[in-house]
């Protein structure tokens, strides 16, 4: 069995990825919380918390679910104040299927869109639009599914005329949350400099058997690439783990002796590598 030493000259922690997410969770919560509390009708964080999460998270996955997350858990608080007669507004109701789907839809236009800096103008434009977004959307839907309105043309014009009134605290709302989180995101990462987003860095391994070594280079953005004795080269690709990288650089010369691969051991800074 083949044991490679392996030492870090450079790497990227995930303490500040964990700080930077655990900070707009923080962000998230507060500002669905607040629903919580009596508010003129519209005037909710629903639009500014999926525009925030899609725009703040670096996963899609994360930056779709946990606005949705917080969302079900400021539902279940109102729902439960409901209950306890603190409440006159309910939070679990039929149509709010409907919500969740619009706040993915802002959701993918703020993926669209995003921008790790985000200027003002585009945190403007994106917040009216999705205020308009949602005032079409939640309607037609209201439209579809109520027995008021006539199924015709007519019927429709009368179901956004009714909306008409609420359509500005729909506005104000988003703007007000909008500037809120982002303005607060901004303040927090000139205070702290590590809650701001920075694109992985490259790390550089040295891999050293008996009297052979190589540089193992790997970006985090392009892949990686090894180094051998200095004068040649080869380009490895994206690997989802050092271990992989590590056996395509052992199995680099000898194609043919695939199989030696799987019997190779790997160390780095002592530990085994997969």
């Amino acid at each position: 069995m083949t044991v490679w030493t392996v030492r870090h000259t450079g790497h990227r922690t995930k303490r500040t990825l964990h700080l930077r997410t655990t900070t707009i969770l923080i962000l998230l919560a507060i500002a669905a919380l607040t629903r919580v509390f009596p508010h003129p009708p519209n005037f909710a964080p629903i639009a500014a918390m999926a525009l925030f999460g899609a725009m703040r998270f670096q996963r899609k996955s994360s930056a779709l679910m946990f606005p949705l997350a917080a969302m079900l858990v400021s539902d279940l608080a109102i729902e439960g104040a409901y209950r306890l007669g603190l409440s006159q507004s309910w939070g679990i109701h039929r149509g709010m299927w409907v919500i969740y789907l619009l706040m993915m839809v802002i959701g993918a236009l703020g993926l669209l869109f995003k921008d790790e800096k985000t200027p003002f103008g585009k945190i403007l434009g994106l917040s009216l639009a999705s205020s308009l977004m949602f005032f079409i959307l939640s309607n037609l839907a209201v439209w579809v599914s109520s027995s008021v309105y006539d199924k015709s043309l007519q019927g429709l014009l009368t179901c956004y005329t009714a909306a008409v009134p609420f359509f500005q605290w729909t506005v104000l709302g988003d703007l007000c949350y909008c500037g809120v989180l982002f303005g607060s995101w901004a303040l927090m990462e000139f205070r702290f400099p590590k809650l701001v987003f920075q694109p992985q860095r490259a790390s550089v391994l040295r891999l050293q058997r008996d009297e052979r070594e190589a540089v193992l280079h790997c970006d985090g953005a392009n892949g990686c690439f090894v180094v051998v004795a200095s004068d040649r080269s080869k380009e490895l690709g994206r690997c989802s783990s050092i271990g992989q990288r590590l056996k395509r650089f052992c199995s680099w010369g000898r194609s043919s002796q695939k199989s030696r691969t799987s019997r190779e051991k790997f160390t780095i800074d002592g530990s085994a590598l997969d």
